[in-house]
């Protein structure tokens, strides 16, 4: 029966006197060759750097005087020589020791051992081969190491592992650990392994002869995703059972598909933004206007349709007949460019921004300062751009701090007679560059004119009197001179008595000067005379004294244009612009107890005031709508007075006659 070694445990055949794989002896009485060691008595197995117990030899006996050299092994046990091992009756399978080495300090052996001195090998040991299992087998002498065998050794001498099977063993390896981790925890992100050239395994240590495992199927490793993270739980709580790398690949196949979809997104932004939508070329027409202080702007929108509207700041201006004009103000504009952004909306439409720079080289700014002197002037200051000079109505103007002042002098009486409402003066300029190039232009300067309301004396009043009222309205603020006295206007106007010094005809000069505006000035001729009774003589002559309201009041229309001669009491009464009007109820021609109204307007002077008696001398003008206390109106008859004088007792006589 087999025979199990008590110091390294290997399984002998039945017979053997010494252990196959340390030497140790078996049977009592053994005697070991000579060239073997022993065990020393008590001693514990040594062990192998990685696969269990190491084989045990006996030591040598070496004198402590000898200075023999013992062969051993990388661990410092003496080498072995299988060969002497081998024994009748059992056949063990050689174990090729890695080649000896000279120890430092030689091993003492006991003294009742004889010395055996292990001499190295002249021939290259055979390389370690794994281990099989003692069979019973006839004696066969040992068999020499064929070529083959002289394989890389490892650093302990033995012959390296076959590199098929190591990658064999670990993908197995790992595979059972992935099936064992798909029921505890998730796998956890792992280095690259690197792969280690391992020892053969170390001797079985069964009782028995094992049989031998059948080859396992190679398993291709999968390649390790980089920095791959754990998957989520499902609702379970458990990790799926998915380690495969689709995952990952479905997860790169998404990234990128999500950056194509990001990029295609921002060329169609920027198409859409900068190419369909971008603002077109517009080549607006710009002209100054007519006062000189605005640019007027005609933009042609050819394809808008009907309705369509352009936003300008607040201001929705129509779009007719494809065209669009405006006006843009000059002191809202700055010198260089000018970047001017319209909307554009077409009805039903998306609102569409538009833009077009104005350049401006010069700005031309009115200074009306000067209008308040004696004689006024007016003056223009012309802001010019760098590198370009000027000449201002033909003549070179001095720039300082880039600006051309020109003036001009209004004359006296310009705006005399009241008619006219605004002065305006065309100046011709030229604007020249470094290069000698010239642009001509013109500034159109437009100077308004104080407003004058005179109220009386009309112009050709006839009166007999020393003195006459000169009334009228204007600015708040403004100066007032009338024949050189100086009087100021208030909110409710002016009023002034001027002498008459002399008989016949007698000038009255206004002049009113304000702030911003050019002085006015008028002029009035009143005619002074002793007694205007010759003159009311001259003029009814050819009077109808039977034409009275009675008739006038059946068809007034009819007898427009006819004299008339009326006697009643003022019993309303206004005088502005130098017309005084007043209502009237007459005594001739209206029946008794009655309120017969005739409205008249004179041009003139008079003194009569509101509830005067006086005589009214003019022409039938037609119908008048009158207003009446409470809101009602009436049409009367109306009359253009040339003499109204305050009536005497004995014209009031001659009229009830």
């Amino acid at each position: 029966m087999p025979v199990n070694c008590k110091m390294c445990g290997i399984s002998n055949a039945d017979g053997t006197q010494f252990c196959a794989a340390c030497g140790t002896p078996l049977q009592e009485g053994a005697v070991p060759p000579q060239n073997q060691g022993r065990i020393a008595a008590g001693s514990t197995p040594a062990k192998t750097m990685m696969f269990g117990k190491a084989p045990q030899i006996p030591e040598a006996n070496v004198s402590s005087a000898s200075a023999g050299v013992s062969n051993r092994t990388m661990l410092g046990a003496p080498a072995v020589k299988m060969a002497a091992v081998v024994q009748t009756g059992a056949q063990a399978v050689p174990v090729a020791m890695a080649k000896p080495v000279t120890t430092a300090n030689p091993v003492q052996t006991p003294s009742n051992a004889p010395a055996a001195s292990v001499k190295p090998s002249s021939t290259q040991p055979a390389p370690m081969i794994k281990m099989a299992s003692p069979k019973a087998t006839s004696p066969q002498p040992a068999v020499a190491p064929s070529p083959e065998d002289t394989r890389a050794k490892t650093v302990l001498g033995l012959p390296s592992a076959n590199a098929d099977d190591v990658q064999a063993a670990v993908a197995a390896a790992k595979q059972k650990a992935a099936e064992k981790n798909k029921t505890t925890s998730p796998p956890a992100a792992q280095p690259p392994v690197e792969e280690k050239k391992e020892p053969a395994a170390a001797p079985a240590e069964a009782s028995k002869p094992e049989p031998k495992p059948e080859p396992k199927p190679k398993i291709q490793r999968q390649p390790t995703p980089f920095l791959e993270k754990p998957k989520a739980t499902d609702d379970s709580g458990e990790w799926p059972d998915d380690t495969s790398p689709k995952s990952s690949n479905v997860g790169i196949i998404i990234a990128v598909s999500a950056a194509a979809l990001i990029i295609l997104g921002l060329v169609a932004f920027i198409l859409v933004k900068f190419v369909l939508f971008r603002s077109p070329d517009v080549q607006p027409q710009i002209v100054p206007s007519a006062d000189g202080e605005h640019l007027t702007v005609i933009l042609d929108l050819p394809t808008a349709p009907p309705g369509a509207t352009v936003q300008l700041q607040d201001k929705n201006i129509p779009v007719a007949g494809g065209k669009v004009q405006f006006l843009l103000p000059k002191k809202q504009m700055v010198l260089g460019a000018n970047l001017v952004k319209l909307t554009v909306t077409e009805p039903g439409g998306t609102p569409e921004e538009i833009s077009f720079p104005i350049t401006l080289r010069h700005i031309a700014t009115n200074d009306f300062s000067g209008l308040t002197n004696t004689p006024p002037t007016v003056g223009v200051q012309f802001q010019i751009a760098s590198g370009f000079s000027i000449k201002v109505n033909g003549a070179a103007c001095t720039l300082v701090n880039g600006i051309c002042e020109y003036k001009l002098t209004i004359p006296d009486g310009a705006s005399k007679g009241g008619k006219v409402k605004k002065l305006q003066y065309s100046i011709p300029f030229e604007l020249a560059d470094g290069e000698g190039n010239t642009d001509a232009g013109q500034h159109t300067l437009v100077v308004p004119i104080t407003e004058l309301q005179l109220d009386r004396p009309a112009d050709g009043a006839v009166v007999d009197s020393n003195e006459i009222t000169v009334a009228g309205s204007s600015v708040p603020g403004a100066t007032v001179t009338i024949n050189g006295k100086t009087l100021q206007v208030g909110e409710t106007g002016f009023a002034a008595t001027v002498s008459l010094p002399a008989i016949g005809t007698n000038k009255i000069n206004i002049r009113v000067v304000a702030a911003g505006s050019a002085p006015v000035s008028r002029q009035v001729l009143v005619t002074k005379v002793e007694d205007l009774q010759p003159y009311v003589a001259s003029w009814s002559k050819n009077l109808d004294d039977s034409f009275n309201f009675a008739k006038l009041s059946r068809n007034t229309d009819a007898y427009a244009g006819k004299k008339i001669h009326l006697t009643g009491r003022i019993i309303n009464i206004n005088t502005a612009k130098g017309v005084t009007a007043f209502l009237m109820y007459v005594d001739n021609g209206c029946p008794q107890g009655g309120q017969c109204g005739v409205y008249v307007a004179f041009r003139g002077e008079t003194d009569a005031g509101l509830q005067s008696m006086v005589d009214v001398y003019g022409k039938v003008r037609g119908t008048q709508e009158v207003d009446f206390a409470g809101g009602s109106k009436k049409a009367l008859p109306a009359v253009d007075a040339q003499y109204v004088l305050i009536a005497t007792a004995a014209s009031r006589k001659k009229k009830r006659k």
